[in-house]
């Protein structure tokens, strides 16, 4: 009986945290520049005061086999927000980070100054170099720099009706910004982490960093990488295990991705407890 009630309940309190998302979102949206005042890069060096990561799955590095000083690249550093959680976790670290938008690179370089073992470059990643047009969406006059993406329907897709209550298409527009890209590869860097932040276009940047990723066995972590994807596929061949975090502990993906994050993880690398001959999946 339990079960058959808890079996009603779920997909209520489902329905109902996704209908309370989008109220809020509508609300930060309908503030002027709301979206830049709930995105303050304030809020993020707060939270790194107080020794929060600003997404919980920067507390799951300090459960992998890193040095006390790891090395670690942040691809899409937009404001810092990723920056800020890694000096949280791992105050002695190297972190070099890529941003490509030049009003957000000017607020990274800003912790340059806070932390002098940060560099930022004004250089997007990607699996050829040259230029192309970076696209920033804007909604009811807020620009939305977290979803700025080299990719239009990328860049506003996320804005619907699914996720923004009242949602107006009418107030959604696109600019568009010329920039320069990049390859990894071309950096000589020996990277422990990768954190790539690049609205839907994880296995350019992983394609161009493919020598990087094979000389030294980093752990990445990324948006919405599906088992059987091609980014999953490109660094599956290298012995590398899709994994999420679930608060507590790693979890193998097979099916449906849970978590906003995914983890490729070197077999090396993962946590004690984990049996290396059962992780890895071939299919």
């Amino acid at each position: 009986m339990v079960r058959k009630y808890l079996n009603r309940v779920r997909p209520n309190a489902y329905e109902f945290k996704k209908h309370a998302r989008r109220l809020v979102a509508m609300v930060v949206l309908w503030i002027p520049d709301g979206y830049g005042l709930a995105t303050s890069q304030w809020r993020y060096i707060f939270l790194h005061w107080m020794r929060r990561p600003h997404e919980r799955d920067f507390r799951a590095l300090a459960l992998l086999n890193f040095s006390r000083s790891p090395l670690m690249v942040d691809v899409g550093g937009n404001i810092g927000q990723s920056v800020l959680s890694l000096y949280a976790v791992f105050p002695n670290a190297k972190v070099v980070s890529f941003e490509p938008n030049p009003a957000m690179f000017r607020k990274l370089q800003r912790l340059t100054k806070k932390f002098p073992q940060l560099t930022v470059i004004p250089k997007g990643l990607s699996n050829e170099t040259g230029e192309a047009e970076l696209f920033i969406p804007s909604y009811n006059g807020s620009v939305l720099s977290g979803l700025v993406s080299f990719d239009y329907e990328s860049a506003k897709g996320w804005l619907s009706k699914e996720r923004i209550a009242r949602f107006d298409p009418n107030k959604l527009t696109v600019a568009s910004q010329r920039v320069t890209l990049a390859l990894l590869d071309d950096y000589g860097l020996e990277p422990d982490f990768i954190k790539i932040d690049v609205q839907g276009l994880e296995y350019r940047v992983l394609a161009g960093g493919l020598e990087t990723i094979r000389r030294n066995r980093p752990v990445i972590m990324a948006e919405t990488i599906r088992f059987g994807s091609d980014a999953h596929r490109i660094v599956q061949a290298l012995d590398y295990c899709l994994m999420e975090f679930d608060g507590h502990n790693f979890m193998k993906v097979r099916g449906e991705i849970r978590q906003s994050n995914q983890f490729l993880i070197p077999i090396e690398r993962l946590p004690d407890g984990f049996d290396h001959s059962q992780v890895l999946d071939t299919a």
